[in-house]
């Protein structure tokens, strides 16, 4: 074991998550962005490539029932 996670997920959108997050993956692993990011940031792809991270990008707004649920909230 090498002290690295297989799997990360970073939810907080905060400025430098991300890379924080790759920081602690191990090779091959798994990076989930589920945080909302509303400042460009700069990643080293060429990093994210040469260790084979797979990075998905969760937006629940890719969710059929997004809208709804979000303006049921919204009435609270």
């Amino acid at each position: 074991m090498n002290g690295k996670a297989d799997v990360v997920i970073e939810a907080s959108g905060a400025p430098e998550t991300l890379n924080l997050a790759a920081s602690i993956l191990k090779r091959s692993g798994k990076l989930v962005i589920f945080g909302r990011h509303v400042i460009d940031e700069k990643i080293p792809l060429e990093k994210w490539h040469t260790f084979g991270f797979k990075v998905f990008n969760i937006s629940p707004s890719s969710s059929r029932n997004f809208n709804r649920t979000s303006m049921m909230q919204s009435s609270y």
